[in-house]
């Protein structure tokens, strides 16, 4: 099993196979250093093709340690407090589970992200073609959507395009799995790179960060549970909910009557406490 050195303060995808459980890891007992602590996060997600099972109930352990969890209906896990500058592997027991995940050197202050497919009985960490990427050649940068590519599935944060694909992971701010579909202009994201062909780079993990109250934003889409008039109306876009009165502009001489399920828009708003306050509306 090949062993991965995370650096510290990164927000790191590792791409390991889980081992029998019945397999030497070699690791003695951790005892905690005086290094501190770290966080290690995990969802469990079906293999391309197979069939889902759910591993909620499952127990997540490390090996030498008392630390364990269970993993969750939304089948995430959480171990807070990992003792640093030790080496980890990852137990993992029921739901017809059995098997062991070497994640090697962990170093204070990492926060290790782990995405595991799983079929039948078997856990693969996801990656490209299984293999396990070396810390240079991942990345993270942080920053706002400046835009996207629904068709393409990229979008453009600090200047660069970045690339997803079928293993890519979208982590929402309550640790849930998202989608694409959660992205929007404006959304402060931190992402996990890998570089990709004709020097593009690919998303591995896209974590969405908190956004801050007065931030304009820029949604595009079909829009859904319109409700209202055009004194004080409201619908769902992106996921997000969207108010409008009087004081929204509706450009290219629409107007509220343009509106209906299904319409795409482009709408520029401010976030407010919980739903975004459309400034201007461009039916499209």
């Amino acid at each position: 099993m090949r062993h991965l050195c995370l650096s510290a303060s990164a927000l790191l995808v590792v791409a390991l196979v889980a081992t029998s459980c019945g397999q030497s890891t070699g690791v003695s007992k951790i005892t905690a250093p005086s290094g501190g602590t770290t966080k290690i996060s995990g969802s469990i997600v079906a293999s391309a093709g197979s069939v889902p099972i759910s591993s909620s109930g499952a127990t997540v352990s490390i090996v030498g340690t008392d630390l364990f969890t269970t993993i969750g209906g939304d089948q995430t896990f959480t171990l807070p407090n990992v003792p640093a500058n030790t080496n980890v592997v990852l137990q993992f027991t029921g739901t017809g589970l059995n098997s062991q995940a070497n994640l090697g050197l962990i170093q204070f202050a990492d926060n290790v992200v782990l995405v595991l497919f799983r079929t039948n009985s078997t856990l693969t960490l996801s990656g490209i073609n299984g293999t396990v990427p070396s810390p240079t050649a991942s990345t993270t940068i942080a920053g706002q959507v400046a835009s996207l590519d629904p068709i393409g599935r990229s979008f453009i944060v600090l200047g660069q395009t970045i690339l997803t694909d079928a293993v890519t992971q979208f982590l929402r701010t309550d640790g849930t799995l998202g989608s694409f579909n959660d992205l929007f202009v404006g959304l402060q994201v931190q992402v996990t790179i890998i570089p990709a062909q004709s020097g593009a780079v690919t998303a591995r993990v896209v974590q969405t960060q908190a956004t801050s109250a007065g931030l304009t934003v820029i949604l595009t889409g079909p829009i859904s549970n319109l409700a209202g008039t055009n004194q004080s109306f409201s619908f769902t876009l992106q996921g997000q909910t969207v108010r409008g009165d009087t004081t929204t502009v509706f450009e290219n001489g629409m107007s509220f009557s343009a509106l209906a399920n299904g319409v795409n828009v482009q709408v520029t708003g401010i976030v407010r406490n919980g739903f975004i306050q459309a400034t201007r509306i461009r039916v499209q």
